[in-house]
């Protein structure tokens, strides 16, 4: 199950990662950004300063890395929805609008059999930025439960609940997340948890992906993350 555990990692990773951040997150992490749907604020310099670090990672994490530029097209080859809600999700994630700049880090364990993805998103203006993030909020509510075919043959699922959290930033949503993976008659769990906060027009998010060992408390990275992008917005 080892190819179907990194495959899965990879799509998980950008499917859960907020607001187009997949177009510079995976599956390169050099991928050279694409044209610009609005002007951005944030220099791509700024925006990967405000992106975790090695210094942030919980034991047994290491870089693996990042990239920053402007959102991609709205797409992600090779991943189908299967159903009304798959797609819902799908869509916010890829084709948020007004987002003007958007850098992703990505730091694995144990080669790969654990990850944590963070994106920052930043977006034209501050209703933009609320609005995507009501717009999570109320997805994971109504949808909870979505699945993927991911490449041949293999499946994808994904159910959200709620994770009680303080808050960061000006509003922020935690979800705990389990993947189960499905390829030809094998099945492989993971857990983990995804975590959007928004300070002003800049939207962060966190998500952790974890086949095996324990996994990382999700408020310690958020705090990490607010402080990483408070700094910026100075």
């Amino acid at each position: 199950m080892t190819y179907t555990r990194s495959r899965a990692l990879a799509a998980a990773a950008v499917l859960a990662t907020a607001a187009g951040v997949g177009a510079v997150a995976a599956p390169a992490a050099d991928a050279a950004p694409t044209s610009a749907v609005t002007v951005a604020k944030l220099k791509p310099a700024q925006l990967k300063a405000a992106l975790l670090t090695q210094k942030d990672m919980p034991k047994g994490f290491k870089a693996a890395g990042s990239a920053a530029g402007t959102p991609g097209g709205g797409s992600l080859e090779g991943v189908t929805p299967l159903d009304a809600c798959s797609k819902k999700w799908l869509d916010a994630e890829t084709k948020a609008r007004g987002v003007s700049g958007v850098a992703a880090a990505t730091f694995v364990r144990s080669g790969g059999a654990s990850t944590i993805v963070n994106g920052v998103s930043e977006f034209a203006s501050l209703a933009r930025a609320k609005g995507f993030l009501a717009a999570e909020r109320t997805l994971a509510k109504q949808c909870p439960t979505v699945s993927w075919k991911v490449g041949e043959n293999v499946t994808l699922t994904m159910k959200y609940s709620a994770l009680s959290m303080a808050r960061q930033g000006e509003e922020s949503l935690a979800l705990s997340l389990v993947t189960t993976v499905k390829q030809s008659g094998q099945t492989v769990q993971a857990k983990g948890s995804t975590v959007l906060l928004r300070p002003g027009d800049v939207v962060s998010s966190i998500t952790t992906t974890v086949f095996e060992g324990s996994v990382p408390a999700p408020a310690k990275l958020a705090a990490a993350s607010s402080a990483r992008v408070a700094k910026v917005l100075r």
